[in-house]
């Protein structure tokens, strides 16, 4: 008589009969009941709001209020998670999930008389009594959210039993539940795979034993003739649901968990979802019960900024640019795209610093000078491999071959890549299209338009053009900033060496500006201009028209080019004033042409679409089968801080951006 069965009927026509004499308040005792003969009883566990609940069913009430020491359901533990926050209304439907996995302020049976009749359940707090608690009804209209609320239930056992002789026979499932019943075993969660190789089930800890002998003794036949796999157990799990009814009809609900606790390294062993569309369960590892929680409610509830982790490699001119604009830009990063951007390592090419948490951006770059740890960048990428953060990214700011090799296991482990350097873009074709594919593919993004043009908006103008079923015929253009302000400036006024050293000086030639003038930073460049046209080509498809003095291109370090570029002045005035005799200009000119790739020094007249270009500008022309007269694109095209500019552009772009096919086809 512990937990006595109710006599509705009876009950129901005592209480109606009761109350028809009753004026005013009445109280009740909850609880205790008794039988036809008068024997004391109790209604078990819930037994008090049972009572109430049987009341307000027989009286029709408008509402029941139940009262305990909470003010209602919260959207999730609050041991879990402090800045729960009260759920204001309920279906029925959400209550009972809620409360079956965890949510312990509602015992569902307890308010089955007042859900038979539709009627509203509202959980009150007796301390706070002007809290409004949660409202439960039958049906809510509108629901904007997608997730009501998480719960969790903790000392968790999962029991798989597997076997290719499951395959196509039918009553497994049934023989399953037949066998745990008679053990008086309550299976808390069941997943089964669709190849109908597996049955998963999940039930209480201190149950596990007798699920373990009940499913031995079922199927002991089977096992004995390796039909079906010996009986495998797994300890110390918790299930943890997401509860709501505006996940019905919503896709990528299971997607975005998937990923969100991907993302921090938390696997998740076995999943299951209602019928009812409107619970998600998900069998994870206990010691990440709280954190998942944890990292659940802040995506669905709170509106808090998204992390994105950098691991920066280099801090000369671009890199020291960067850092100093991510601390410039914080508030606008966060206020425009939610984003709280945390560089957890920065290295040189002789120190690195690491810190999970992040770095102070106020003294990152005298800290870094200070540190004494060896810079290594396969410790780096390591580093940021490991660590157990969502939104990672790699960012290169340097222009060494070193780092080339690091791209594509940082794809492959999630981590995307942003370069202003422009070696695997540009060098062996296979390469990159093997990490291009992988970022297509959407594991992780390789972000690379400060490749051409610094912050111009280039390399995606002829992605989006060749996407969109066009054709690029031809490109015209000064690629390096480097070379048009050297000789823009140029006038005979100064020595050649002057010129390319204030060039150098104010960051716009490459740290060794022989790259620039002996032409292989263009070659990169249109190469990687015409790959992304949908064109094969490798550097040595380039023709190099090459003007520069035979002792310049090969001097052996930057302190003997400029002893050079002294020596050949005559040279380089002979040039100027060959030039300006016939009314030119020189332009240093990379062309596609016909599938043919051109880089040289070109005297250009007038009437050319590149001589009114000055300083350290870029101008691209890109002829295609809809633009037949050139679609132009002019800017600054170099400068630390425009490079650095477009750096931080790629990184905002890279962090939750959504794959989108960028293939590109063969020009035929």
């Amino acid at each position: 008589l512990l937990r006595a069965q109710v006599d509705v009927p009876s009950t129901n026509e005592a209480i109606q009969t009761a109350f028809q004499k009753i004026k005013g308040v009445a109280i009740l005792p909850g609880f205790i009941a008794s039988t036809g003969n008068g024997v004391t009883s109790t209604l078990g566990r819930g037994g008090s709001d049972y009572t109430a609940s049987i009341l307000a069913a027989a009286l029709d009430a408008p509402v029941l209020e139940i009262w305990s020491d909470v003010s209602g359901m919260l959207t999730a533990n609050p041991k879990a998670v402090p800045q729960a926050i009260n759920i204001e209304r309920l279906s029925y439907n959400e209550a009972f999930e809620l409360s079956h996995f965890g949510a312990k302020v509602l015992y569902p049976p307890a308010i089955q008389p007042a859900y038979d009749k539709g009627i509203p359940v509202i959980l009150k707090n007796t301390f706070d009594p002007s809290h409004p608690g949660t409202r439960i009804d039958k049906h809510i209209e509108s629901r904007e959210e997608i997730v009501t609320g998480i719960s969790s239930i903790d000392e968790v056992a999962m029991v798989n039993l597997t076997g290719i002789g499951m395959v196509g026979v039918s009553g497994y499932s049934s023989r399953v539940f037949s066998a745990l019943h008679n053990r008086e075993v309550n299976v808390v969660m069941i997943a089964q795979s669709c190849s109908e190789r597996g049955i998963c089930v999940a039930v209480a800890h201190e149950d596990l034993q007798k699920t373990h002998d009940a499913l031995n003794e079922a199927f002991h036949d089977e096992i004995f003739s390796g039909r079906v796999d010996p009986i495998k157990l797994e300890e110390q799990l918790s299930i943890v649901a997401l509860v709501g009814d505006g996940m019905k009809y919503r896709s990528g609900v299971s997607g975005r968990i998937f990923s969100v606790l991907g993302n921090y390294g938390i696997n998740i062993r076995a999943i299951a979802q209602g019928s009812s569309e409107s619970n998600i369960s998900i069998i994870i590892d206990s010691f990440d019960e709280y954190r998942a929680i944890r990292i659940l409610h802040e995506t669905f509830f709170e509106k808090r900024p998204t992390p994105v982790h950098l691991f920066v490699a280099g801090v000369g001119s671009v890199g020291s640019e960067f850092i100093n604009l991510i601390q410039e830009n914080k508030d606008k990063i966060l206020k425009n795209h939610n984003y709280k951007l945390n560089i957890c390592a920065v290295a040189n090419s002789r120190k690195m610093l690491l810190n999970k948490d992040g770095l102070d951006l106020n003294t990152a770059l005298i800290d870094l000078k200070r540190a004494d740890k060896k810079s290594n960048l396969e410790e780096l990428c390591a580093f940021a491999r490991d660590l157990k953060v969502p939104n990672k990214v790699f960012v290169d700011n340097t222009a060494s071959v070193g780092t080339s090799p690091f791209y594509l296991p940082l794809v492959q482990a999630g981590i995307h890549v942003v370069t202003c350097n422009k070696i695997v873009a540009s060098d062996d074709l296979a390469y990159y299209r093997q990490i291009k594919h992988l970022s297509d593919m959407g594991a992780a993004r390789f972000h690379y338009e400060t490749n051409v043009g610094a912050a111009l908006p280039v390399l995606h103008t002829i992605s989006d053009m060749v996407r969109s079923g066009d054709k690029i015929t031809g490109i015209k253009a000064v690629l390096s900033g480097s070379l048009n302000f050297i000789f823009d400036t140029y006038d005979g006024s100064i020595s050649f060496s002057a010129v390319v050293n204030l060039a150098k000086e104010q960051g716009f030639t490459e740290p060794n500006p022989l790259e620039d003038l002996g032409g292989t930073d263009v070659m990169r460049k249109i190469v990687i201009l015409a790959r992304e046209a949908g064109y094969d080509v490798q550097m040595e498809d380039v023709e190099l028209k090459q003007d520069l003095p035979d002792a310049c291109l090969e001097a052996s370090s930057t302190k003997e080019l400029f002893v050079e570029l002294q020596n050949h002045e005559k040279y380089f005035r002979d040039r100027l004033q060959a030039a300006e005799s016939d009314n030119k200009k020189l332009k240093y000119i990379a062309e596609l042409r016909e599938g043919q790739l051109v880089v040289g020094l070109q005297e250009i007249g007038a009437d050319h679409i590149f001589y009114p270009l000055r300083g350290s500008d870029n101008m691209i022309a890109i002829y295609s089968r809809r633009y037949q007269n050139p679609l132009t694109i002019k800017g600054a095209g170099a400068g630390p801080e425009h490079t650095a500019a477009g750096v931080l552009s790629d990184v905002i772009n890279s962090p939750l951006s959504i794959s989108h096919n960028r293939s590109v086809p063969s020009p035929d």
